[in-house]
């Protein structure tokens, strides 16, 4: 594994926050706020101005999640459910302020300049907790001109804000339908203009950034011993979420700037993730009880884009170590790491990239991408990826020419779903394909490419020991011919290969190669291909 994860909780300490009135709009609570059954799935707390968006930042008892500490009964909230009712103009937040003070094993003051991210993940001391684990739906409004930069560094013993982003941590919870517009962010180590750090079980769909996000303060603290050790590793900088572990992303799409630290160059970036991997995570329990079985989360990105611009810059010596750390820049994903899925993903670039590969920077252990493009014209950049771990799965990524990413028959050959989930159109988007959907206040884009064959198919259960159902839809008669891989992309066995009438069926595979052996646990594909289409999806086999 690249550069590995450092552990951070939230403070449960006192935390006072100082908020300068000047020109700021105050906090206030849904409109819904009072309702009976507020915050319910059916009554969701109504998001609908700046005054809103402050109140929803500043009150983590509505983020959900646990809070404990030792010596102290753990803490559970409630996961609330958030619905954006109105386009909310954030451009009053270049004006903020708000000064945090924390006490416990030292007193620390520091100040936040613009907005406050939500799930703000802190830690003091051993005092642990979650980041936002509740559910936002943005419901295809616009949050416009947003404007946050990170606060200084302060001790190793505060590390506050060390995730950054709309939402600072995200867990467990769902983000869908958001649209952030023209965002100005500065920042350090995990930083994303959507979600700073999405952890296990995080869901992002159909959400999409558009502005510029920066590596900020490094040079001011280049001298001091204890802030080189806390930051010069485990940097990840996305255009839409800094780092993704155990969690799915899909159906989104980043149009950002993103300027590496000039001085260092101590970062992995992603035009879309600076860092995906997959993740055990133990269920929340106190630290002080005997954990409980663990969980484990594939990281998967697929149907996304990017469509910005990187600057990036080659890492700078460790002035301490005296050795240069391997950091990566890429199109679509700075730092592929274990257990990642990447499929039908697309880069746009809007200009040349400085130092950054077309996809993926390093491509690691048992990980897998494939169909996905990027454009070697406008990023000037004809190498895929810069290392790649020798059970890494590749298939079917390639660079092309700026006529052949405008085609739609690129994609539909690649088996891109241009029914419900992509478009192109000549006159949108400099003519790189773009996310069709649509909240329901939007509406649904026009038909133009559509696909007129539709084949879906999906497995039971999943995770699954020691079988699992494969079905399959089929909207025409058709040969079909159902073949299972593993991670390292060879063939486990063929396990149908007939004719089959239109309309649902499916078929058994017992876990079992073409010897009849039974296989191990891991991550395999199965392959459906018909007379029409190829769909290749994944799934788990836990023993």
């Amino acid at each position: 594994m690249k550069n590995s994860t450092m552990k951070i909780g939230i403070v449960s300490v006192l935390l006072i926050l100082t908020v300068s009135l000047f020109c700021q709009t105050i906090a206030e609570p849904p409109i819904n706020f009072y309702d009976e059954n507020a915050g319910s799935e059916d009554n969701p707390f109504q998001i609908g101005s700046l005054a809103n968006l402050r109140w929803l930042s500043e009150t983590p008892e509505v983020w959900g999640g646990s809070f404990y500490a030792p010596n102290e009964p753990l803490i559970e909230h409630t996961p609330y459910f958030f619905i954006q009712t109105a386009d909310i103009d954030a451009s009053e937040t270049s004006e903020w302020t708000t000064d945090i003070t924390i006490i416990g094993f030292e007193t620390i003051t520091y100040t936040y300049q613009g907005f406050l991210p939500i799930g703000r993940f802190m830690r003091m001391g051993n005092a642990t907790g979650n980041g936002f684990c509740s559910n936002y739906d943005g419901n295809g409004f616009d949050i416009t001109n947003l404007y946050m930069i990170n606060t200084p560094y302060i001790t190793p013993l505060s590390q506050s804000a060390q995730y950054y982003g709309f939402f600072a941590i995200t867990r467990e919870g769902t983000i869908k339908n958001v649209n952030l517009k023209n965002v100005s962010f500065g920042a350090k180590q995990y930083a994303g203009i959507l979600v700073g750090y999405a952890q296990a079980g995080s869901y992002i769909t159909n959400c999409h950034a558009t502005g510029s996000i920066s590596i900020i303060g490094y040079n001011d603290n280049f001298n001091d011993i204890f802030w080189i050790f806390e930051n010069s590793f485990d940097t990840d900088l996305g255009g839409l979420v800094g780092r993704a572990e155990g969690c799915i992303i899909e159906n989104s799409s980043a149009g950002v700037t993103i300027i590496d630290d000039p001085y260092l160059g101590w970062s992995n970036i992603g035009g879309l993730v600076g860092d995906a991997r997959g993740a055990v995570k133990y269920p929340p329990h106190h630290p002080d009880d005997p954990p409980p079985p663990p969980l484990f989360y594939i990281t998967e990105v697929r149907n996304c884009a990017f469509y910005g611009n990187i600057s990036g810059n080659l890492p700078a010596i460790h002035p301490i170590l005296n050795e240069i750390f391997p950091y990566y820049k890429a199109g679509l994903i700075g730092v592929v790491n274990e257990f990642t899925i990447i499929e039908n993903c697309i880069v746009g670039p809007e200009g040349v990239f400085q130092n950054a590969t077309g996809l993926g920077g390093f491509i690691g252990t048992e990980s897998m991408m494939s169909n996905s493009f990027w454009d070697i014209e406008s990023s000037g950049v004809a190498d895929m990826y810069s290392e790649i771990d020798e059970t890494a799965v590749i298939i079917n990524n390639h660079g092309l020419s700026s006529i052949e990413m405008k085609l739609a028959q690129t994609y539909i050959d690649a088996g891109f779903d241009f029914e419900t989930i992509w478009d192109i159109n000549p006159e949108v988007n400099n003519g790189y394909p773009f996310i069709n959907l649509r909240s329901p206040n939007v509406g649904i884009s026009d038909d133009t490419n559509k696909l007129d064959y539709k084949l879906s198919a999906s497995n039971y259960p999943n995770p699954f020991n020691p079988e699992t159902s494969i079905s399959f839809n089929l909207p025409t008669d058709s040969n079909v011919k159902i073949e299972i891989y593993n991670i390292k992309g060879q063939k486990v066995k063929s396990i149908v290969n007939e004719k089959f009438l239109a309309g649902s069926h499916s078929i058994i595979w017992n876990g079992t190669d073409h010897d009849n052996q039974i296989v191990g646990s891991g991550i395999y594909f199965y392959k459906i291909q018909t007379d029409n289409q190829l769909i290749t999806n994944k799934m788990l086999l836990i023993k």
